[in-house]
C-alpha cells in the first residue's frame, strides 16, 4: 500500500505538474510552441499568421506568428520589431543573437516583454513569440521564459516554397 500513497500524494502536492502544456501549430509558416497549461486563446488573426494568448488571470499575454521576410534580413527584421516596440515607449535593455535566432527584452510601467525571431524557410520566414507580464513576476517567471524561448521550433509550412 505504501508504494500508492507516495506518488498519490505527490500529484495534489504539485498540481501545476498534473496540468498539460497545450501546443501552437501553425501550417502557413510551420511555427510550433508549447502553449503554458491554462493559457486561453484571446484572439487569432485574420490571415492565419498568428494567435494571441492570454493566461488565466488575464495578467500575461503571449503572442506567436510567424512571417514572411520580405526585402529584410532576420537582423533588420529584428531592429524593426525592436523600434516598433520603442515606439510603443518599451525600454529595450537586452539583446541576443545566435545563427538564425534572435531575443530582446525590455521593460515599460512595471511590465517586462520578452521576444524571439527564429529564421525558418531558408531565411524567407520567421517565427515569433512575445511574452508580456507584470515586473514584479520576473523570478516567477524566468523558468517559464526559457521554456518558452526553448519551445519555439519551425517546421516547413504551407507558404515555404
Amino acid at each position: 500500500m505504501r508504494w500508492f500513497v507516495v506518488p498519490f500524494l505527490m500529484f495534489f502536492a504539485c498540481p501545476g505538474m498534473a496540468q498539460q502544456w497545450d501546443r501552437y501549430v501553425n501550417p502557413r509558416f510551420g511555427t510550433v510552441m508549447s502553449i503554458p497549461p491554462g493559457y486561453i486563446v484571446e484572439m487569432e488573426s485574420a490571415d492565419a499568421d498568428g494567435r494571441l494568448y492570454v493566461s488565466p488571470n488575464r495578467d500575461e499575454s503571449l503572442l506567436v506568428w510567424g512571417s514572411h521576410l520580405i526585402d529584410q534580413t532576420l537582423q533588420e527584421h529584428f531592429e524593426s520589431l525592436i523600434a516598433d516596440d520603442e515606439a510603443l515607449g518599451w525600454s529595450i535593455s537586452y539583446k541576443a543573437k545566435g545563427d538564425g535566432w534572435r531575443v530582446y527584452s525590455g521593460s515599460k510601467e512595471h511590465r517586462i516583454i520578452y521576444a524571439k525571431i527564429l529564421a525558418s524557410c531558408e531565411g524567407k520566414q520567421a517565427q515569433h513569440f512575445k511574452f508580456e507580464y507584470a515586473e514584479s513576476k520576473k523570478l516567477e517567471f524566468d523558468e517559464l521564459v526559457t521554456t518558452l524561448s526553448n519551445s519555439l521550433k519551425s517546421r516547413k509550412g504551407i507558404d515555404c516554397p
